[in-house]
């Protein structure tokens, strides 16, 4: 079953579906995760939803050596290394 994290708390109707798709690793606190924490909770992950704050870096990505999608909930991408993403094949999205 794939491991999404999800760095920040949204409703519980969309962790329910994610839940549906794998298995959700939710950091629920208020507070940001720091780059160091980012890093090493994607360790293992297949999926991450994101937010715009949370910066993915060719090494945050690198970090995440099975990672597949990174989803953005954000209108833009300036947080993420897309060009390095690509090469490594992570698929990049984010709300319009």
């Amino acid at each position: 079953m794939p491991r999404i994290l999800v760095t920040r708390k949204l409703p519980s109707s969309v962790i329910s579906t994610l839940e549906s798709a794998g298995t959700v690793d939710l950091h629920a606190d208020a507070t940001a995760l720091s780059p160091a924490q980012l890093r090493e909770r994607l360790r293992g992950a297949d999926a991450v939803v994101s937010m715009l704050n949370d910066q993915f870096d060719a090494a945050t990505i690198d970090a995440a050596a099975q990672l597949k999608i990174i989803a953005n909930v954000a209108v833009g991408f300036n947080n993420i290394d897309v060009g390095h993403a690509r090469t490594r094949r992570v698929t990049v999205t984010n709300t319009p």
